[in-house]
């Protein structure tokens, strides 16, 4: 990507609007070299067999970036997951929209099949969703054991006085 002409900041730079499709200046913050953003439920293919994936959040920061990665295991293709978003009902709503018969994953030629799930740290944005589709697709979670046991120490230590 050339950057050379798309200055980050600087005087030139104050005047300059939104894009026509609503993203944000990019010379004032994040730029998406990939195009807009998905919608929860909805994925970018950002290079061959990478998807990008985003679930709203809860929080000051109103959404988290996960990705599917084209896999195979021992059943066939599908796709191992980067991270879950947090456990509510909206991201169960934009993983059923994503998994459904009709849904986007469904749509690629790797299917709506899920082959693992990959955390990256045990913050409740990564880690959150995590069981269920580990259950629901009988696959496995991948992530340290360290963080693997101080998630499950303090899930089980939540609302004890």
């Amino acid at each position: 990507m050339n950057t050379a002409s798309t200055p980050l900041s600087g005087p030139e730079s104050s005047a300059s609007k939104p894009h026509a499709d609503g993203r944000p200046d990019e010379t004032h913050g994040l730029r998406y070299p990939c195009g807009a953003p998905p919608a929860p439920g909805e994925v970018r293919e950002v290079a061959p067999g990478v998807l990008w994936l985003r679930m709203p959040l809860p929080f000051s920061l109103n959404h988290i970036n996960l990705w599917a990665l084209a896999d195979e295991d021992e059943r066939g293709p599908g796709w191992a997951i980067i991270d879950t978003g947090t456990k509510t009902p909206e991201v169960m709503s934009a993983w059923r929209q994503l998994l459904a018969d009709e849904g986007p994953l469904a749509a690629t030629p790797f299917g709506a099949r899920l082959t693992r799930v990959f955390v990256t740290h045990m913050h409740p944005d990564h880690v959150g969703m995590s069981g269920w589709p580990t259950r629901k697709f009988g696959i496995r979670l991948w992530m340290t054991r360290l963080e693997y046991l101080t998630c499950r120490t303090l899930a089980a230590d939540t609302g004890r006085e």
